[in-house]
């Protein structure tokens, strides 16, 4: 019997999450510092403004239910590269989930689950609970990586696993939580010898 280990079962990335990455890089890589900026839209009291960046951004969602998770990854894009905006391929784009990335957070030998904040903020993100209510703990995430010099999520992966937050069973949970929690599967380097 064939079964999909939790990684599978969650929503993987599409076109309208790569577009959504290619648009959000291509901010950085022509120094759109105004629209970087204004990919924050939360006003004072948690309303969210429809500026111009933020309205291009979710229009790459392909149903009106994504718009909050594609507005929301946008957020983040901008909070990671607000102070200092990268140019290098894996810091545009990001890699792996944000299990994986939070797994790299911390120092030493104290790093992902063995790091004692790190570990409580990601119990907390993957609680129950609805999206809206992580939004904080996902900028401390991303804010995280960005202080430690650390690689993001693919924010292509991230788009789409905001996007399946609600899905029954909780799969994008249980991703970030195998990621995070598991060390990374090495494949054995082959000699001349093996065949």
């Amino acid at each position: 019997m064939n079964v999909l280990a939790p990684q599978d079962a969650r929503p993987q990335p599409g076109q309208a999450h790569q577009a959504l990455a290619h648009w959000l890089a291509y901010r950085v890589r022509t120094f759109d510092q105004r629209a970087l900026g204004a990919l924050n839209p939360r006003t004072s009291r948690g309303q969210i403004r429809k500026t111009q960046a933020y309205c291009e951004a979710v229009r790459h969602a392909e149903t009106d239910a994504d718009r909050p998770a594609f507005g929301l990854t946008a957020s983040l894009f901008a909070l990671y590269h607000a102070a200092l905006p990268w140019r290098d391929g894996v810091r545009l784009y990001g890699s792996g989930d944000l299990g994986q990335a939070l797994r790299r957070v911390g120092t030493g030998a104290f790093q992902g689950p063995k790091d004692p904040g790190c570990q409580r903020l990601f119990e907390r993100l993957v609680a129950p609970g609805p999206l809206h209510r992580k939004e904080v703990l996902l900028q401390h995430a991303v804010t995280r990586l960005r202080t430690q010099d650390r690689f993001p999520p693919s924010w292509a992966q991230l788009a789409a696993d905001l996007s399946g937050w609600a899905a029954r069973g909780e799969p994008v949970q249980d991703a970030w939580a195998a990621s995070f929690w598991t060390p990374a599967h090495r494949t054995p380097t082959r000699t001349n010898g093996d065949a």
